[in-house]
């Protein structure tokens, strides 16, 4: 995402802070008041650019906010739903809320930490179908822990993630940030306009890769939060130096057609992937075969199966798996796309995609889920007449 549409995304991040102040929210439970008003779900969405067309949900349900009562401050952070439901409407994913990653403001408006906007997949995104091969780039090392967000305010220190100031996590990445500061004088060594961005790494936070008990943060990214710098790798060194803490290592590779053939070879165990980054701001996420195999055997159901079809990639996402999950897999896309061929409106298909899992997982996201899927059939149905 280049600093053109991440300083737009910013502008009006920070005037939709303003305009929750003026209107007294500063808590979660008066934000889900304020988004129940149908005029503020407009003047949210035309702040994001958003446009809410058939069968997209509207913009107040894509965007999570957090306050932190000490400090003053606001951060924004994509939904679930965003994640699960926009795969299927690129177009929603503006660049104000891809910035809805962990970014904080303070209640002024003013700009204090610069996380990571949204990127994707190779092949999840129309931007990141086909990887440009006029561009420079650099590949690092994908970590398989949380994302930790460390940034200064009112001359000291803190440390978040991108869900909550309050999670597990944060407070994990604040002791581990806490003995470093301490012992390499942070406050004095770092300019207070860097937003580090780091990998918390501890046997609280492991993901799928075991990475054998230890604890720690590995610098990943940086940002300046007034010039909005995305530090480059040899930048992210020298500032890895100044807090004592390691950095993401960097691919020694010139190729990317052998790096994007790496990925597929399955004999690679213990490791996530690569993060591509062009000179131009693009990001794109590199996952090794064998990581996705972990990631699909330990989500893998009829809602997951669903995600990926509507996705368009459900047949990427299983074909290297071990035989008898590809086997258990194959099984539920069966009976999955059976509902294409049953008699009966959407209401009764969808009552059939319903009944493969058991009463307690058929929750309320799961039956979206499943109309969701239900339309996107109709909708294909449609395309080939």
């Amino acid at each position: 995402m280049n600093i053109d549409l991440r300083r737009w995304g910013v502008d009006r991040l920070s005037h939709f802070t303003l305009r929750l102040i003026a209107d007294g929210v500063t808590t979660r439970e008066a934000f889900k008041r304020w988004r129940g008003d149908e005029s503020n779900t407009r003047d949210m969405a035309d702040l994001f650019g958003y446009e809410q067309k058939p069968g997209i949900p509207p913009i107040t349900v894509l965007v999570g906010v957090d306050f932190h009562d000490d400090l003053g401050l606001v951060k924004y952070n994509y939904t679930g739903v965003a994640h699960n439901t926009l795969h299927a409407f690129p177009e929603g994913w503006t660049p104000t809320l891809r910035l809805c990653r962990g970014i904080v403001f303070d209640r002024e408006g003013r700009l204090v930490a610069h996380a990571f906007p949204k990127f994707f997949n190779r092949g999840e995104h129309p931007e990141t179908m086909t990887l440009p091969r006029d561009r420079s780039w650099t590949a690092t090392e994908k970590l398989d822990g949380h994302l930790g967000i460390v940034f200064s305010c009112q001359r000291n220190w803190h440390a978040t993630t991108r869900g909550s100031f309050d999670s597990p996590s944060s407070k994990l990445c604040a002791d581990i940030m806490i003995r470093e500061h301490l012992r390499r004088k942070w406050q004095a060594t770092v300019a207070p306009d860097i937003t580090p961005l780091v990998e918390i790494i501890d046997p609280a936070t492991k993901v799928h890769i075991d990475y054998e008990g230890k604890s720690g943060l590995v610098l990943i990214g940086a940002y300046n939060r007034v010039t909005l710098e995305d530090f480059p790798h040899d930048r992210l060194v020298k500032l890895g130096h100044q807090l004592g803490i390691p950095v993401t290592e960097r691919y020694a590779g010139e190729d990317l057609d052998a790096l994007e053939a790496l990925m597929d070879d399955l004999s690679v165990r213990g490791r996530e992937g690569v993060v591509v980054r062009f000179d131009d701001g693009l990001r794109v996420k590199l996952k090794f075969a064998s990581y996705i195999n972990l990631m699909v055997e330990a989500k893998l159901s009829p809602k997951y199966l669903m995600q990926r079809i509507m996705s368009g990639n459900a047949e990427r996402m299983i074909k290297n798996l071990d035989y008898e999950v590809l086997a258990r897999a194959n099984e539920m896309l069966g009976r999955i796309m059976r509902a294409q061929l049953m008699p009966g409106d959407a209401k009764a298909k969808a009552r059939y995609l319903h009944g493969l899992v058991p009463p307690e997982e058929c929750t309320a996201y799961y039956r979206t889920v499943c109309r969701e899927f239900v339309r996107s059939l109709a909708r294909a149905s449609d395309d080939k007449r």
